[in-house]
């Protein structure tokens, strides 16, 4: 990109400011009752560097229904890394949908669609709709609720940004159950979650350096499933001291671990050539776990101090594993890649580091700032090290209600 065409970090603020104004216009047109402003942005100080607004706005019809719509603008980069060429996806989004509570507020019907406007003036649509049902529960000094949120959604692909904002042409459907409880003044719950997920017909070799790349990437996109299990026990140890034990579990039918580049190479054993095709491998177009697991201690300090809250929680894996596929860097010709070999890595459970401080202004209007820190270590505890990957995230929100 020319000096001319490149934009300077005052310009980059000066649009994101216009995006968020007009945002905020938008909601005082359209009347709302409540109207939710956020903009974050992520950084992951290796190749990507991802900024969103959005404005959420709601309005409420009646005891049981509520219109909401939803208006946001993206800017995503993502340099060249692993054999994947350098990615940029700007676009707005805009989505219209409501919840309707049905059944003395023990069932919710929800149900959105709206689309992504492409910066060549084209129209991605995608769509979600759920059921939120809450059964109830006898009244009992250990079980407070019981609910599941059976969904399903379809979206299509975003040139450009299917490896930035996991975006793939697709559809399919989702189900979670949540239980919590209190036993001798703990707070414990659980959740389980399935994902599910149809690629439509999408060939994703042209986000690769190579024409055609080696392995499974030359092929469609295979179906997939997701399974995840979490439980959790927080007890108070202080007034602003909450100690907590967490274990969570995951598995995918397929990991997405593939070979995104390939070149030849040729090596000597003393004077006889051996000649073959070197490979590199990333998780593409998103990542899924295999057979993952961790023991987490989480540790969470609230502090209030008049109309403004601190929060911070930490959750630090003690014990830990997973798989992961033994990736073959040079495969020599004539030989076939083994796509079934994995191997168990041990102390590589991701950290979390979270805070946020909230400022209830009046009774209309509250404002919070957040921050989070997100390490997964390649090898056995290299947290805050080059063998991991992180990211670093910050938001703002402003929430109004009239």
């Amino acid at each position: 990109m020319t000096e001319a065409g490149r934009k300077t970090p005052r310009r980059r603020i000066k649009e994101r400011s216009t995006v968020a104004i007009l945002l905020l216009s938008f909601a005082v047109v359209a009347q709302a009752h409540e109207v939710d402003v956020t903009s974050s942005y992520v950084m992951d100080f290796l190749v990507t560097n991802n900024w969103e607004s959005e404005l959420i706005y709601r309005h409420r019809i009646g005891e049981a229904a509520i219109l909401r719509g939803e208006v946001g603008y993206y800017d995503a980069t993502q340099d060249e890394i692993s054999g994947i060429v350098r990615l940029n996806a700007k676009a707005g989004w805009l989505k219209l949908g409501g919840a309707l509570t049905t059944l003395w507020n023990h069932l919710v019907i929800d149900a959105e669609a709206g689309g992504d406007l492409l910066s060549e003036r084209r129209l991605a649509p995608n769509g979600k709709a759920f059921l939120r049902a809450s059964i109830p529960i006898p009244d009992n000094p250990v079980l407070r609720n019981l609910r599941v949120k059976p969904s399903v959604w379809y979206t299509q692909r975003l040139p450009g940004a299917a490896a930035i904002r996991n975006r793939i042409a697709s559809w399919g459907f989702e189900g979670e159950a949540t239980m919590s409880m209190i036993v001798q003044k703990v707070d414990a719950g659980c959740s389980y979650r399935i994902d599910n997920f149809w690629p439509l017909d999408t060939v994703l070799d042209s986000m690769f350096l190579d024409t055609i790349a080696s392995g499974r990437p030359s092929l469609p996109i295979e179906k997939n499933s997701v399974n995840s299990f979490y439980v959790y026990a927080m007890g108070k140890i202080a007034s602003s001291l909450n100690l907590g034990y967490a274990f969570s579990w995951s598995d995918s039918r397929h990991d997405q671990w593939i070979a995104t580049r390939r070149e030849p190479y040729v090596t000597f054993r003393g004077t006889r050539p051996e000649s073959g095709i070197s490979h590199e491998y990333a998780y593409y177009p998103y990542p899924a776990p295999r057979r993952s697991f961790a023991h987490l201690l989480v540790v969470d300090v609230p502090i209030i101090i008049g109309p403004v809250a601190w929060r911070s929680k930490t959750a630090a894996p003690v014990y830990s594993s997973r798989e992961q596929f033994s990736s073959p860097q040079k495969v020599p010709l004539g030989q076939e890649i083994n796509y079934n070999y994995y191997y168990t890595q041990k102390y590589t459970g991701p950290l979390t580091l979270e805070s946020k401080i909230i400022w209830r202004v009046n009774d209309r209007l509250t404002a919070w700032l957040a921050y989070e820190y997100f390490c997964l270590p390649y090898r056995a505890w290299a947290y805050f090290t080059q063998d991991s990957y992180s990211y670093h995230k910050a938001t703002m929100s402003l929430s109004v209600e009239w």
